[in-house]
């Protein structure tokens, strides 16, 4: 009889269903979303006018109310959840939500599907305060500037496309931001344009404009993954537009202006008639199906529920057929798949328990009562494996014609609680023995510092004999020593202190470290005090005692390496190193510090890099000391050694150390770098000879000076004399001349003596602005005069018409002079070329001869003071010298070039141009 009502009730729906006018696509969204299961919609929580959380923190907005209205006409449940907009991406993204409103821009690819109809466009609008530079294209930004942005929003997704971003973006929500343009800590701020018009209303903000921006507008769809379910969408927005509801809804959010009922009351009357009797006709079978669904959607909602109860608690509910003696699971997996017969079962009980359980289940079946609480272990394993479970529950009898037909039995397992009980039995024995018996004295004071108890270590450490253990019990916590003044009662933080322990009435004197850590429960509420205590009064003394030795080490460490220290400067800046030759190793040990080996080698290896001189009589002085036992001392010349890649003296030396039995087994001694030794010795060497040949030049130039000066005052005094006894005007013209002429050359004797003198010290240098042209030319007038040999022309090299410069001509003069001068001397025929031309951002000065030249070998000598290459020719040597002292003052340079004997020669001189 209730299989076939079952079957009734089944045609009854099905008939009912078939004469409802419902889309099948709507019949497929039913059957798939139950309001236990609804559509998820992801929603921003703050997208006026779009979606928002409205005051009472509902859901609400324009794409609301139309997905609401869309998914009602298609009967599919559904359910907004509201988040910021980065979260409702990745809610979305990670397929946690159906469906998503928000730009085609973001999912327009597989496996995301969307609406072919537009809900509407986003515009994007940049807003600032006034004042503030417009911002009208993104490329205006730049490296000084911040756009703040709504994270995962349109405009950071354009904003992330751009190849070249010099300014920085922060994400902020618009109340943020909105708050920090009017402060004027933000800038700008992108948005969409409606949602920043109202956001801006609703947080009363003036002062601010919008300014459009070169990021197109956007196409806001619906999104989702389901392609069936977009099409309905798509279809039923498409109706909702012929029929006018999308336009009623757009102007009540977007122009409320236009929200107006032009209707007169009698044609409103009308159409109200009108649809009510269209729906009338629809509305049974609505309500029909309705209540069809309702009542299948409970009956589902009631199973699940039954399921996930007796899931959660670990129930189980068995059916045992009275008639066939046959158990078999009704819920859960308590019993094999197949079931098992009474026997089997009664098997698998514990012998107490099966006498009262097979009378309990006679009685039952005799329907003279229910079994009523059980409670018993059972064996889910084998006879050979047991696996004993407990279980406790209920029984009750299922009358088929009023007789007893089925017992059923609902049941839960309590093994896990059982054995939790027993572990937690076992942690509080073993605590209990923990305590009892741990290594750490430890005691339990109440909140109010009432001792509670103490183990066996802290009545040790308390020396607790009879007069002992009532003092401390008498004692509160906060009254302790160690404690008071310090840790005070109700305080929540952990007190930790190491301190002496005197208690002289009952003959306590320690040191004992104590920590006090509060407890509390669930609630957070002061439960007591933990207190653990360690002696520390050994500790102490060995503490002292070690601190002691560790204050002696550390000064005796201190003396150690202040004396290395010390021998280390004292090697390092006296160019030595400590070397070691161990015997039996055959090696030598190097080190500059005294304290560590820098570099070793052997004695073949140290030897490899002295002279040819030293390298073999070295290595045989170092085997014949070593046998002799001797003190080894010796100089040795090396080409390079490990530390000194350069030629280098060293002065070695070095004793010997003995073993027991009278046998060298080290020698040790240091190495010292004499280079500078033996540089001064050469150079001494070096400076007494050339303090000689200086000698021999100084005689040489006395003799050359007498002689040139002899040569002029004879020709003065001859001539001066001869002058009264001549009667010729030519012949007295020719005397006065050449007298002329010996007074200038003693001039220029006299003059290079004196600059000579003054040679070491610093010539005067006085350089003025000039135009070096004009002045050239004079010179050489001068010089032109000088040279009046027959035979030899005189050059004037000025290729300029001007040449502006910053020199000393005196000094100039005089170097071209001296070359000039010099050239006379040597030159009998052919030219001397004198000029100038600027040259490597200088002037470069020349006196070119065709006379007898210079040898190559004695050319770097001829600027050296007192050096005359003739001892034949007039001069004392000096000019040449004072021309260098010239160039040198003029941060200059000077030189000669020569071919050799016979070839001329050509004297320069090179200064900078300033």
């Amino acid at each position: 009889m209730m299989i076939m009502t079952k079957k009734i009730f089944i045609l009854a729906i099905t008939s009912l269903l078939a004469l409802c006018h419902v889309q099948q696509a709507a019949a497929k969204y039913i059957r798939e979303y139950t309001t236990d299961k609804p559509l998820i919609i992801v929603s921003d929580w703050e997208f006026p006018p779009y979606e928002f959380r409205n005051d009472m923190g509902e859901p609400d907005g324009y794409n609301v109310e139309v997905l609401n209205l869309i998914l009602d006409k298609l009967g599919i449940p559904h359910k907004f959840i509201m988040k910021e907009w980065y979260q409702c991406t990745e809610t979305f993204d990670r397929h946690e939500a159906d469906l998503i409103h928000c730009l085609k821009f973001k999912y327009d690819r597989p496996p995301f599907e969307y609406t072919q109809n537009m809900i509407t466009y986003y515009n994007v609008r940049a807003v600032r305060l006034k004042g503030t530079r417009p911002l009208r294209r993104i490329s205006q930004l730049t490296k000084n500037d911040t756009l703040t942005v709504k994270k995962n929003d349109y405009v950071d997704l354009k904003v992330a496309e751009q190849k070249s971003k010099p300014f920085r973006v922060e994400y902020h929500s618009p109340r943020e931001a909105l708050m920090g343009i009017r402060s004027g800590k933000y800038k700008y701020y992108m948005w969409g344009e409606q949602p920043l018009m109202m956001k801006v209303k609703e947080l009363n903000i003036d002062g601010i404009e919008f300014d459009e921006t070169d990021i197109p507008a956007g196409e806001l769809r619906i999104i989702g993954y389901d392609k069936d379910l977009i099409h309905a969408i798509d279809d039923t927005f498409a109706r909702m537009e012929q029929s006018g509801d999308i336009e009623r809804i757009y102007d009540r959010w977007f122009h409320p202006e236009n929200v107006h009922n032009d209707a007169s009351p009698m044609a409103l009357i009308l159409l109200v008639g009108i649809i009510a009797a269209a729906i009338i006709f629809l509305l049974f079978s609505q309500v029909m199906r309705t209540r069809v669904r309702k009542a299948v959607e409970k009956s589902v909602d009631l199973n699940e529920m039954m399921q996930k109860a007796l899931s959660s608690g670990k129930y189980y509910v068995i059916e045992f057929d009275i008639q066939t003696q046959w158990l078999k699971n009704r819920y859960g997996d308590m019993l094999p798949e197949e079931g098992m017969s009474h026997a089997v079962f009664m098997e698998r009980l514990p012998e107490e328990d099966k006498g009262k359980f097979s009378e309990a289940m006679r009685l039952m079946s005799q329907g003279h009562k229910d079994l009523g609480y059980l409670k018993r272990r059972y064996n889910r394993g084998t006879i050979e494996k047991p696996d004993w479970h407990w279980i406790e529950g209920h029984a009750v009898v299922e009358y088929d014609e009023d007789k007893p037909r089925y017992i059923i039995t609902s049941f839960r397992d309590y093994t896990n609680e059982v054995q939790e009980e027993r572990m937690n039995e076992e942690i509080a024995s073993k605590y209990q023995n923990m305590f009892e018996y741990g290594l750490i004295a430890m005691s339990f004071y109440d909140k109010d510092g009432k001792l509670i108890d103490v183990n066996r270590r802290m009545a040790d450490l308390c020396e607790f004999d009879k007069d002992g253990e009532e003092f401390f019990r008498q004692m509160n916590l906060f009254e302790v020593p160690l404690v008071k003044g310090q840790y005070h009662k109700g305080e929540k933080e952990n007190f930790h202190v190491c301190q002496r322990m005197f208690y002289p009435e009952i003959g306590i004197y320690k040191y004992i470290e104590i920590k006090v850590r509060p407890t509390f429960d669930e609630n957070g509420e002061m439960q007591f005090y933990v207190v653990t205590a360690r002696d520390m009064t050994a500790e102490r003394h060995l503490y002292l005692e070690q601190h002691r030795h560790d204050t002696e080490i550390r000064k005796a460490t201190e003396n150690i390496k202040t004396y290395e220290e010390q021998l280390g400067y004292l090697l390092m800046n006296s160019n030595m190193f400590v070397w070691s030759f161990y015997t039996n190793e055959g090696i030598i040990h190097f080190s500059r510090s005294g304290r560590k080996s820098d570099y070793t080698e052997t004695i073949e290896e140290f030897f490899a890099g002295a002279t040819e001189e030293y390298r073999e009589s070295g290595i045989r002085e170092v085997y014949e000391t070593m046998r002799q036992g001797k003190p080894y001392n010796t100089t040795i010349h090396f080409n390079h050694t490990p530390s000194e890649p350069k030629p280098v003296w060293y002065a070695i030396s070095g004793i010997p150390s003995f073993d027991s039995s009278g046998n060298v087994c080290k020698y040790f001694g240091v190495a010292r770098n004499i280079n500078t030794l033996m540089e001064a010795q050469q150079k001494l060497k070096d400076e007494t000879q050339r303090a000689e040949e200086s000698g021999k030049m100084k005689a040489a130039f006395l003799a050359n000076m007498t002689h040139e000066i002899r040569t002029p005052l004879n020709a003065i005094v001859g001539f001066s004399d001869l002058l009264p006894v001549v009667e010729e005007h030519s012949e007295r013209m020719e005397f006065i001349r050449i007298i002329r002429n010996n007074c200038d050359m003693l001039m220029r004797l006299i003059n290079d003596i004196l600059e000579a003198s003054n040679v070491g010290q610093a010539l005067a240098i006085q350089p003025e602005q000039v135009d070096f042209a004009k002045v050239f030319d004079d010179i050489c007038q001068t010089l032109a005069q000088r040279v009046d040999e027959a035979g030899v022309l005189f050059i004037k090299d000025n290729p300029y018409e001007t040449f502006p410069a910053t020199l000393d001509k005196g000094r100039i003069q005089q170097v071209l002079t001296n070359f000039t001068t010099n050239a006379i001397k040597y030159t009998h025929e052919g030219h001397i070329k004198v000029g100038y031309r600027e040259q490597d951002g200088g002037i470069y000065f020349y006196c070119e001869d065709t006379g007898a030249g210079i040898p190559k070998d004695k050319q770097a000598a001829v600027f050296e003071r007192f050096v005359k290459l003739n001892d034949f020719v007039q001069g004392t040597g000096l000019g040449l010298s004072i021309c260098k002292a010239i160039a040198e003052r003029c941060e200059g340079k000077i030189g000669v070039e020569s071919e050799g004997e016979g070839h001329g020669s050509t004297f320069w001189m090179w200064i900078p141009r300033k």
